[in-house]
């Protein structure tokens, strides 16, 4: 039952952020109406989960779950 809870928190969770992430680059189209702020902003914001993100996968492989 918690692992559901947990589940549903999480997706909860993420909808908040991809909310918040079209309603700040709208935002900024809306007030500045640069591309290039917005491409930038978008790519500042996709980048690092990209770098670090296989990383962490391979990580995560490693480690004892168990722990």
């Amino acid at each position: 039952m918690n692992s559901l809870f947990f589940l549903i928190g999480q997706f909860i969770s993420q909808i908040g952020d991809q909310i918040y992430n079209v309603g700040l680059l709208w935002w900024l189209l809306k007030n500045n109406y640069s591309p290039k702020i917005l491409g930038t902003i978008f790519a500042i914001s996709v980048i690092p989960s990209v770098l670090v993100g296989p990383f962490l996968g391979v990580l995560s492989d490693k480690l004892d779950r168990k722990k």
